[in-house]
């Protein structure tokens, strides 16, 4: 053992091979998503757009949904956005929505993510007859 640099110091310590690895009785908590955040910069003329789309992945029984998206507008000239307000899931351009959509786990259409569409049941657990 003593062939390397620090071979030495091997050979004189006392190995446990015998102890059982450190294992918890009590598996850790799992990790919980309960919002996301989505940030969108969409390129336009005259000035870029960018939307901030709040995602909840809380105990919705639709879950998730998206609850609010702010706009901004980036300064001419600077790297900086200045807020232009809030807008509904409906309001934002298609392909901001569709953009959201690629990067949110579990939902495959833009309707999924609109809190006020109903996708064959009704939001209070009715069957949307």
């Amino acid at each position: 053992m003593g062939e390397t640099k620090y071979g030495h110091l091997l050979e004189d310590h006392d190995w446990d091979d015998d102890e059982e690895d450190d294992v918890d009785e009590e598996p850790e908590p799992r990790a919980q998503l309960q919002h996301q955040t989505v940030k969108v910069l969409w390129r336009t003329d005259p000035r870029d757009l960018e939307y901030r789309a709040l995602i909840s992945h809380g105990s919705h029984d639709w879950e998730p949904i998206c609850t609010h998206v702010d706009r901004a507008h980036r300064i001419e000239g600077s790297n900086q956005f200045d807020p232009m307000g809030s807008r509904s899931w409906t309001e934002i351009p298609r392909r901001v929505q569709e953009r959201i959509v690629d990067v949110v786990a579990g939902v495959d259409a833009v309707e999924e993510l609109d809190p006020e569409h109903e996708i064959g049941f009704s939001r209070d657990g009715g069957d949307g007859a």
